[in-house]
């Protein structure tokens, strides 16, 4: 029995465990993961179509393009959308709405992807026109206003939150108007909100972005002035993060490293040392890299260093130098996530066995979770692992005999995993062997986002 058999468990074991089949097999196959994942989300569009609860159908439709976001065709991504769209809007879900298009827009692409958005947000913003609660058309506008920035419109963001009556809200959305205009690259119209800004809070959130767009050009003694006036934490530190980081891109390392630890607050702290850290890694200089990482006092920050520089070491092709760093982790979760992408890298793609030690390097941190969240979040992620080592067995284990409202997302976990293990065929059984629409959905929408990770 060879090393990954032991740790993970024999195929035969999982086909022992199969059931009656319920549904037809989908025709999976491991050499055209494009044409698996189409297939997967067609039988979720089907389920769709099929169920008698509106409700569950905009979920299902959600979920087909919250998974087609991990691929790269995003008319398909913008089709499915528009699908969940029209379902939401027709059961009157406009919050929901609202929250979908904003998730999308932060994924989509900048540019014409996420302006493609523009007709639905239009659509939103004709909402108001027959709200007539004022506290309803409030909460609509202030989340209205960002989105519509977000998408390139920026004279509708605008006009959007100026009908906001109470003056603080209003400036807690021009804030927001003001920080998406900056990740658009529109500073002037981003200076110019700004200044109509009252409240010292949202003021301070405003400068703060406007610092991180204008510190992507470099530092100077006006942009340190500017800075400067920002009184109020968090805001204060943050803005020196960004000042560090521009400080050690223009060549001022000890500059950059000074401000950094001025930085009063540790967390804070951690993340400013820790993109300088990336920054010189990014430039081969993991030496000094590691010195800096070593110095973060704040120990989650510590350990996402240090998982920052797996990263960088990863993107080099160094796959041994990123594993060596797995031993500095000392977080639960930043271990994990690290192992399961050391793993999962092309360099051990033909490895399995050193695929398996890795993984179970991830399962071990695992057992440091605390609390009832971390515990149910454990769960799936064990599951995730379990699966993505061949071990079906084990994973449905999981789903099994944890508490029943966690089995569809553990499911989803275990599809993710089968699916990076190019188990196609367990997919395609164990998706047949489910009564259960939402079990079965789960799954195979689990192994789609797996799939066009891979395209």
């Amino acid at each position: 029995m060879s090393f990954l058999s032991k740790l993970f468990g024999r195929k035969d074991e999982a086909a022992q465990a199969s059931a009656a089949p319920s549904s037809p097999p989908l025709g999976l196959t491991p050499e055209d993961p494009r044409g698996a994942a189409e297939k997967c989300l067609a039988a979720v569009a089907a389920m769709a179509e099929a169920s008698e609860d509106p409700r569950e159908r905009a979920t299902l439709l959600a979920r087909i393009a919250d998974a087609r976001l991990h691929g790269d065709d995003v008319a398909a991504t913008l089709r499915a959308l528009v699908a969940t769209f029209n379902v939401g809007m027709q059961l009157g879900l406009v919050p929901w709405m609202v929250e979908l298009c904003r998730e999308f827009a932060h994924e989509l692409p900048k540019g014409k992807p996420r302006e493609a958005l523009r007709p639905m947000i239009d659509a939103l913003g004709r909402v108001l026109e027959i709200v007539d609660d004022p506290r309803m058309a409030q909460d609509l506008r202030i989340e209205l206003g960002p989105l519509q920035a977000l998408v390139g419109d920026h004279a509708g963001a605008v006009a959007t939150v100026a009908g906001i009556a109470d003056a603080y809200f209003a400036d807690l959305a021009r804030s927001r108007v003001v920080e998406r205009l900056c990740e658009n690259g529109d500073a002037t119209g981003a200076e110019a909100l700004a200044a109509q800004i009252q409240d010292p809070e949202a003021q301070a959130a405003a400068r703060k972005a406007l610092v991180h767009e204008r510190a992507k050009r470099g530092v100077d003694a006006a942009l340190e002035q500017y800075a400067a006036g920002i009184k109020l934490q968090p805001y204060r530190d943050d803005v020196r993060v960004d000042l560090a980081l521009a400080k050690v891109q223009s060549g001022d390392l000890d500059g950059g490293l000074a401000l950094a630890r001025a930085i009063g607050k540790p967390e804070t702290q951690a993340v400013a040392l820790t993109q300088i850290a990336e920054t010189l890694a990014e430039k081969g200089e993991f030496a000094r890299a590691e010195e800096i990482v070593a110095t973060i006092p704040e120990k989650h920050g510590r350990s996402s260093g240090w998982a920052a520089l797996v990263s960088a070491h990863l993107q080099r092709g160094d796959a041994s130098g990123a594993e060596a760093l797995l031993e500095r982790i000392t977080e639960v979760w930043v271990g994990v996530d690290a192992s399961v992408r050391v793993a999962r890298s092309a360099a051990f793609a033909e490895l399995p066995e050193d695929r398996a030690r890795l993984l179970m390097r991830a399962l071990t941190f695992l057992r440091g979770a605390q609390s009832a969240n971390e515990a149910q979040a454990a769960r799936r992620k064990a599951a995730e692992i379990l699966a993505n080592g061949g071990n079906a067995v084990e994973a449905l284990r999981i789903a099994d005999v944890g508490p029943k409202d966690e089995r569809p997302e553990v499911l989803t976990a275990i599809g993710l995993g089968l699916a990076l293990h190019g188990a196609l065929d367990e997919i395609d059984r164990l998706q047949g062997s489910f009564k259960k629409t939402d079990e079965r959905a789960a799954l195979l929408l689990g192994a789609a986002g797996a799939l066009l990770r891979r395209k």
